[in-house]
């Protein structure tokens, strides 16, 4: 496989940057649905909300951020 030429490689970048935008978005939608539905509006929180909650403690232990 030879060199590519720059357009091409530019374009396909562009595609892929694209693709990926996508998939955030949808994730990004799908997280706000179930954090912001009524079942998980708990004092404190329960289920995912503690599962997220002790893992950003673990993390900033770890000295993340």
């Amino acid at each position: 496989m030879g060199p590519q030429d720059p357009k091409d490689v530019t374009r396909d970048t562009a595609r892929d940057l694209s693709g990926m935008t996508g998939e955030l978005a949808a994730l990004k939608a799908d997280a706000r649905h179930w954090l912001t539905s009524p079942g998980y509006a708990a004092p404190y929180g329960s289920g995912l909300k503690r599962r997220m909650r002790r893992s950003r403690q673990r993390w900033w232990r770890r000295g993340g951020g």
